[in-house]
């Protein structure tokens, strides 16, 4: 029974401190497990291979040739002979020829890589949020430098100059 429960012990300390170095792991600070897979461990090329049959089709056009032939006369017993051209033609063929070629497609899609450079864009876009919320609060609208109670006053005093200005026309 000591063996037995010296055993369990065991176990259940090597799970403990298994369960430790993984939270501690997950809470540290760091790169993210995207970018640490994209950096160390960077993916093979997936290779597409396409098998297609490629058809040819030549045609050989047909040719007529002249054949010169010597015939007895048969009427005459002189033992002359004549001269016959005959023309032969002789007809085209068509060949086809059909040839199995294997493609080879390298593609190479680093799928940490992309999980890692979303991550990136996600924070950007969220920081340009931010920023895009913090502009447009209504003390942001304002120019800097001067209180708002300067802008009011030169407001009403180029309001004023136009009144004086407009009433000494009429006048």
């Amino acid at each position: 029974m000591k063996k037995n429960s010296l055993e369990n012990i065991t176990g259940y300390v090597v799970a403990l401190l298994l369960a430790a170095y993984l939270l501690a792991g997950c809470s540290a600070p760091g790169p993210s497990l995207a970018e640490l897979c994209a950096t160390n461990y960077p993916c093979k090329d997936t290779v597409y291979v396409e098998k297609r049959t490629i058809v040819d089709t030549f045609y050989l056009d047909g040719a007529i040739i002249e054949v010169a032939e010597e015939v007895d006369c048969p009427p005459s017993d002189s033992g002359a002979t004549v001269t016959k051209v005959i023309e032969v033609e002789v007809p085209g063929r068509t060949i086809i020829r059909e040839v199995t070629v294997l493609d080879t497609n390298r593609c190479k899609k680093d799928s940490a890589l992309i999980a890692h450079l979303r991550e990136q864009v996600a924070a950007k876009n969220e920081a340009i949020r931010k920023m895009r919320q913090e502009n447009l609060k209504p003390n942001n609208l304002l120019p800097k430098g001067l209180p708002w109670w300067v802008y009011v006053l030169t407001a009403l005093l180029t309001a004023g100059a136009g009144w004086f200005v407009f009433n000494k026309k009429r006048a």
